[in-house]
Order: structure tokens, then C-alpha cells, then sequence
């Protein structure tokens, strides 16, 4: 841009939630990389060819950034293990607005152990 060029945009693909917008953009740029775009996405898993991701392989760090709001609307639940028993934290507990790092955070200040779920959506419940 600073040479005087300018990026051109183009919608690709539109997603529900900010899950299915992470994988839909990785997936794009493997693809866009497979016929030789020079692209300058940062992530590690934007920079390579290598296999699609899916909801079941994204990288839980590119979770933990995002809000309460987004993991309900994304279907990814945080799992709290504590003296070997295992529940599902109840979203509505927390500001919409909160971070899941935030969370995380709190949650291991007590010796609780947390992890993400993605649920699969083709299956409904």
C-alpha cells in the first residue's frame, strides 16, 4: 500500500459464527496458497498448504480470544474437570462480552482444569 497498491477485496464465503469464519479463511488461504497466491496471512496454519482444517481439527488457541457471545453462537462448550468430575459450564454465568481466556484464567486460580469442546454440527440434539 505504501507503493501505491491497493488490496482488492472479494467476499469468498459467508459463516454464522466466528468458528466457521476462522476455518472458512484458513481454508481459503490453503487453497489460494495451493494455486500460487503469495498471500500474507499471519497465522501458522494460513501460511502452509497442508490439510483443510475442520471444526473438530481448528486450533483451540484461536478460541480462547474470543467472547462468550461467540462460543454460544459458535457451539463450543468449556468442559471444568475438578476432583475427577467432569460438567459443562453454564455460558449464561458470564457477561457476553468476556473473554474465554478470561475465564480460563479465573477457573485455574482454583485448580480446576478447563477445556474447549466444538461441538460437530451435523449432529442435532
Amino acid at each position: 500500500m505504501v507503493r501505491g497498491q491497493v488490496p482488492r477485496f472479494t467476499v469468498l464465503d459467508e459463516c454464522d459464527c466466528v468458528l466457521d469464519s476462522l476455518i472458512s479463511e484458513t481454508n481459503w488461504t490453503k487453497h489460494l496458497r495451493r494455486l500460487g497466491y503469495p498471500l500474507l496471512n499471519q497465522w501458522t496454519e494460513q501460511k502452509f498448504v497442508g490439510d483443510d482444517i475442520t471444526r473438530s481439527t481448528v486450533p483451540h488457541a484461536w478460541l480462547w480470544p474470543i467472547t462468550v457471545a461467540d462460543a454460544v453462537a459458535s457451539r463450543v462448550d468449556l468442559i471444568v474437570s475438578e476432583n475427577e468430575k467432569q460438567h459443562t459450564l453454564d455460558w449464561s454465568m458470564f457477561p457476553s462480552t468476556m473473554r474465554l481466556r478470561e475465564i480460563r484464567e479465573h477457573l485455574k486460580q482454583d485448580r480446576r482444569k478447563v477445556r474447549l469442546h466444538v461441538r460437530d454440527i451435523s449432529v442435532q440434539h
